[in-house]
Parts: C-alpha cells; structure tokens; sequence
C-alpha cells in the first residue's frame, strides 16, 4: 500500500495495517524512543540535477553559489530529521573499499569544498557567476516529488536558496 501522509502512514502501522512505514521530520523525531522504532542506514543518496543545456546552469560559479547556499546540516538534522546525515559523495559510507588501499571509497571521491555550507562564498560566486552571464537576476524552477518528507526538502531548497542568493527566485 502507498502512503504518502506520514501521519496516516504511522496511523495504520499502529492499528496493524502496514508492517513498516517510513517517516521522517516532526514524526521521526516524536517517535525517536517509540519501541517499535528501527532506524536503519540505506545506500541512498538525493541530490539536485542542473539542466546544463540551459546557459545559466552551465556557468560553473552558479553551480558552486547553488550548492554552498544550502545548509545540509540543518537540511538532515531538522528538516528530514530520520537520522538522514550529509553525504559527501555519490557513493554511501561503508558500501565499497578501495583495494588499494583499504579505505572508504566515500572518503577518496568526496567533494568537500564545494558541498559546504558558505552563504558568504555562495553569495561571491553568485554574484561572479551573474555578471559572467551578463544578468543581474535568475528564476528557474525546482522539480520534484510530491512525496511528503521531498515536499519539505523542496520548500526548504527553496527558502535557503532564496534568502541566500539575491535576485533568484524559485518555484
């Protein structure tokens, strides 16, 4: 059965109608000493898709200004609050060694420096990234699923970009 309300998800679980149900923000952390709470690592990683056909995205410094604008810590902690945690790479920590050298593969492709939250270094590259294009402002408009928990994410998006971000609008 599909769900896509938490609440109503949580709801039937309790009464028996669903063996397992997903939840995330507010219920997540509400229901964090529920006994029948099981919190479990998955390999799964969400991330935003830059259409580089359009002329705008291709523009490496408004990449940069889009990813250091958002504050992934808060994003995980707060909003998601599922025990979600901030991915520095494409692959999830523990799923693959390096042979080589026995290390986390994560920790060789991380990207760091460009996956930290810096509003200061964001608006700079912002700003750089606009006159490049010759513009002094930017819309464009953020695809995603109406599921609940990606919902909040969107808005949330959204918001940090926004108020980070002078002249872009998001819809």
């Amino acid at each position: 059965q599909v769900t896509k309300d938490p609440s109503t998800g949580y709801n039937q679980f309790k009464t028996g109608k669903l063996q397992y149900v997903g939840l995330s923000g507010v219920l997540a952390k509400n229901l964090k000493n529920d006994k029948n709470m099981v919190t479990r690592e998955t390999s799964s990683c969400y991330y935003l898709a830059f259409n580089q056909k359009n002329r705008l995205f291709k523009n490496l410094k408004i990449r940069q200004a889009i990813s250091m604008a958002v504050n992934r810590d808060q994003l995980t902690k707060k909003i998601l609050g599922d025990g979600s945690f901030n991915s520095q790479s494409f692959v999830s920590k523990g799923l693959s060694i390096n042979p080589k050298t026995g290390k986390d593969f994560t920790a060789t492709t991380a990207k760091p420096a460009s996956m930290t939250y810096n509003p200061t270094k964001a608006k700079a590259l912002w700003k750089q990234g606009l006159k490049e294009l010759g513009i002094s402002k930017m819309h464009f408009t953020l695809l995603s699923s109406d599921e609940f928990a990606q919902k909040q994410v969107s808005e949330y998006l959204q918001s940090q970009l926004q108020q980070n971000l002078p002249g872009l609008t998001v819809s």
